[in-house]
């Protein structure tokens, strides 16, 4: 069984080892998404995992541009745990 969690991307910020011309990676943040929007929707997509409001951060380091190009600000993405083995 895994658990399936709702979040969206508050930031992409690009990083450099170099001279800061070249991008080498995007560090990813990322929250969960609360009960309720702005607008009074009720959002229950984390209920699998929370049973009050959510509360969680995701914070990743992503060097791969296939990869860091996937993530926008503002969207929301599902992620899904399960264990190994």
């Amino acid at each position: 069984m895994g658990v399936k969690a709702k979040f969206t991307c508050v930031k992409v910020e690009p990083y450099s080892y170099d001279d800061g011309k070249t991008v080498a990676g995007k560090n990813i943040t990322m929250n969960a998404v609360v009960r309720y929007g702005n607008d009074g929707a009720r959002y229950d997509e984390n209920e699998s995992w929370s049973q009050a409001t959510p509360s969680g951060q995701l914070n990743i380091h992503i060097s791969n541009p296939a990869a860091f190009e996937q993530f926008e600000e503002g969207k929301d993405y599902y992620l899904t745990f399960e264990a190994v083995g």
